[in-house]
């Protein structure tokens, strides 16, 4: 069973096919594995973003926890310790470098709100991104 140079087991059926159905067998798989690939990097980022953000909210809903709790517990307001004024403010500033634009914009307002962002001195310090 050779035909033009090719030898093939007897149970292939290669031998009755012309080479571009043979590369039909190769091809289909080889484009379905490819465009899998694509689709699983492609959800694997998505996830990554998806993963990202939810970090970012828990970050913010746990420093409106901990302000508020300075606020409340602490009397941040009437406070002149410097500790408590000290703690707040790091944590502002901390916070504020890990998050997103929107969610600084959140904390801001936050602090315009509750009248904090004078009394942090928040505004004169330059976070890092």
């Amino acid at each position: 069973m050779c035909k033009k140079g090719y030898v093939w087991a007897d149970w292939t059926d290669f031998e009755n096919k012309k080479l571009w159905q043979i590369l039909e067998l190769i091809i289909i798989p080889l484009i379905l594995a490819i465009t899998l690939f694509i689709l699983d990097r492609f959800e694997r980022k998505a996830d990554r973003e998806i993963n990202l953000d939810n970090q970012r909210e828990r970050l913010l809903q746990n420093y409106f926890d901990a302000m508020t709790s300075l606020i409340l517990d602490n009397n941040l307001m009437k406070s002149n310790e410097h500790e408590i004024q000290e703690i707040a403010r790091v944590k502002t500033l901390t916070t504020l470098k890990s998050l997103d634009g929107v969610r600084k914009g959140e904390l801001i307002i936050f602090l315009k709100r509750t009248g904090l962002l004078n009394k942090l001195d928040v505004k004169n310090e330059q976070p890092n991104n």
